[in-house]
């Protein structure tokens, strides 16, 4: 995960609500009743009797380059959004139903969604759980308008409130339908919508329970994440996956408000600035350099990475399972198994791999690695040894400039993760070593860990410690 944090000049003001692109382009409303934008800054001139403190819960988003929106969340039936010129003049009101959850600008259009209070509550239009207006005020479109009709569903599910909603383009957008699991593209030019149903939900650490309430929706070309509020955890998938994947490290900022904005990437307002997330961006822990050649530790899903070789944490008999190996098959796609069971048909010895095809991975080869099991294999530190090498081995003699480890036999094998990063470590420095004395110009540049939590990440460092200054225990 990468977060990138953008500081505004405040004068000591506080943010109080603000919308960014992610580009660098902002705008930010003050608790001084100030607007502050990447193009321009300016005091809003308020009526008679009006105070800046009668924004309680605002939001603020550019309209175009000349008008920005003010809009209160809650109302009583009154106008509720407020549009201004850069001189900080109010030019007309409009009113945008009550309960707002989100408001994305599109073209020419306002797209506004809300919570069920609005939703089921009596101060339309929201009503429609999304609506669109144009920029005078008048209701374009009303999802609950079109999908129920006379108290009874159609074929469109009733939208009882909108959490998640992000715009992919002027003329789309996409939202999240928690009750059925749902994520709509409704297509603004002629308002029709195509629904696609999200994979099974991975429980959080209660029993029983799903990610809970997705609150903010992102996507990046075919790739889906949300933020589920419940666990504090972002989670992707693509069309034809099962289930959700979560992405291991989370937040470590206070959450506000977190928003999706385009391109597979979160919003997070902070009191002098905000931060831009991109949940799938590597994210760097640790590097050792050993000669021309280095060795990385990152939290991130080992199915993202731009290698040349993945190493998948295999069983003997190449059968799929779960964990790593399931997750690299369900985003590799059945070539990588098609070629295992023609090439391997009696799978692969333990400390031993065998290479395949990288399927719809961003990897030219899966390495299928079968490590030992902690409580079967009394040679289980040799044979892990063996494992890591034979990988290594295969990465020269496929001419492969990096590639991407998981902690192999620390799963369902129940390889303690402190023994078995001393070994992984132990064996790739050694190899490394071994090329950079040899003067080797072979093309391998980066070897990768792709750790799945913290208290991994916290065990391979100490091996890194370890091999820094030569300092391992011997097994």
């Amino acid at each position: 995960m990468q977060q990138t944090h953008f500081t505004i000049e405040t004068n000591g003001a506080k943010v109080k609500t603000l919308d960014a692109d992610g580009n660098g382009q902002f705008i930010a409303l003050m608790e001084n009743g100030h607007v502050i934008a990447h193009d321009f800054k300016v005091a809003l001139i308020w009526g008679r009797h009006q105070l800046p403190q009668e924004y309680r819960y605002p939001m603020i988003r550019r309209l175009d380059k000349n008008r920005f929106l003010i809009c209160e969340t809650r109302t009583n039936g009154w106008p509720n959004g407020k549009v201004y010129d850069l001189n900080g003049q109010k030019l007309y009101s409009l009113f945008l139903g009550d309960a707002i959850e989100d408001l994305l600008i599109c073209g020419k259009k306002i797209v506004a969604t809300y919570f069920d209070e609005g939703v089921c509550g009596k101060e339309g239009p929201n009503e429609n759980g999304l609506t669109v207006f144009s920029f005078d005020g008048k209701v374009l479109y009303g999802y609950n308008e079109d999908a129920y009709n006379n108290g009874k569903f159609t074929e469109k599910p009733y939208l009882s409130d909108c959490y998640a909603v992000c715009r992919i383009n002027p003329d789309l957008v996409a939202f999240y339908m928690d009750d059925c699991d749902l994520i709509s593209y409704l297509d603004l030019t002629n308002y029709t919508l195509d629904f696609h149903q999200a994979p099974n939900q991975i429980p959080d650490n209660r029993p029983g329970h799903g990610v809970g309430l997705v609150d903010a929706l992102s996507l990046h070309e075919r790739t889906v994440i949300v933020h589920a509020s419940r666990t504090g955890s972002f989670y992707w998938w693509e069309d034809g996956m099962q289930e959700m994947e979560i992405i291991p490290e989370k937040l470590q900022t206070p959450q506000k408000q977190i928003q999706g904005i385009n391109g597979g990437k979160f919003l997070l307002q902070q009191d002098f600035g905000y931060t831009v997330i991109d949940p799938l961006a590597l994210s760097i822990k640790e590097t050792l350099k050993i000669g021309p050649r280095r060795l990385e530790l990152v939290l991130d899903d080992i199915t993202n990475q731009h290698v040349h070789a993945i190493v998948n944490a295999a069983n003997s008999q190449l059968a799929g399972g779960f964990g790593v190996d399931g997750a690299i098959h369900r985003r590799g796609g059945p070539a990588i198994m098609k070629e295992t069971r023609e090439r391997y048909p009696f799978g692969c010895q333990t400390g031993s791999a065998v290479p395949s095809n990288g399927g719809n991975l961003n990897a030219r080869y899966v390495f299928h690695a079968v490590g030992p099991r902690w409580f079967d294999d009394p040679h289980r530190f040799d044979l892990l040894q063996s494992t890591y090498s034979r990988c290594l081995e295969l990465a020269v003699e496929l001419n492969c400039q990096s590639i991407a480890f998981p902690s192999i036999s620390t799963g369902d094998f129940g390889f303690p993760v402190h023994e078995s990063a001393d070994v992984a470590i132990k064996t790739i420095c050694e190899f490394l070593q071994s090329l950079f004395e040899t003067n080797s110009d072979l093309p391998l540049e980066c070897v990768r860990f792709c750790l799945f939590s913290e208290k991994d990440l916290a065990c391979y460092q100490q091996s890194v410690e370890s091999c820094r200054s030569g300092n391992f225990d011997e097994k």
